[in-house]
């Protein structure tokens, strides 16, 4: 039997590395997703979020590591829309992912959440769809927990 070094990381052969996939970003095929939420399609919203919702609580997001987010989303849907104020909780999101001890699910709704305000651009509309999706995501998390019978 030859001897095949594996990638550092991998695992048992054929296994996933899912830290590995999450560093690569989004994939194409959930940009696209994306930006047709974004652009208003209802439908692919909730069912994007269902899936994503319930994957978030597998790669263990919990609710403090994105609560600080949330809440300036929802500061700013409280006041008058600012892009600006929309494009600083890149940072924020990039922050959480990075500390240490974060979690799978944490980088990749960083990824997620990035891309959707890439979206929004200056438009109040496209503003409040993210809104909807972020608590979509939130809460299809949330019923993946409940339905568990855990908190994480």
């Amino acid at each position: 039997m030859e001897y095949r070094p594996r990638e550092r990381g991998l695992g048992r052969p054929g296994q996933r590395d899912e830290r590995r996939e999450s560093e690569r970003g989004l994939r194409q095929e959930e940009k696209e997703r994306i930006a047709k939420i974004m652009n208003g399609d209802t439908r692919e919203l909730v069912k994007y979020a269902e899936e994503k919702g319930k994957e978030l609580y597998n790669k263990e997001l919990t609710p403090s590591q994105i609560r600080n987010v949330f809440g300036e989303v929802k500061k700013i849907q409280m006041q008058e829309f600012d892009p600006e104020r929309l494009l600083l909780l890149n940072y924020k999101l990039v922050y959480a992912a990075s500390r240490p001890g974060s979690k799978l699910g944490t980088k990749e709704m960083k990824d997620i959440l990035i891309e959707a305000i890439h979206h929004v651009n200056d438009s109040p509309e496209r503003f409040e769809r993210f809104c909807n999706f972020f608590e979509a995501l939130l809460a299809y998390r949330q019923e993946a927990e409940k339905e568990r019978g855990k908190k994480r």
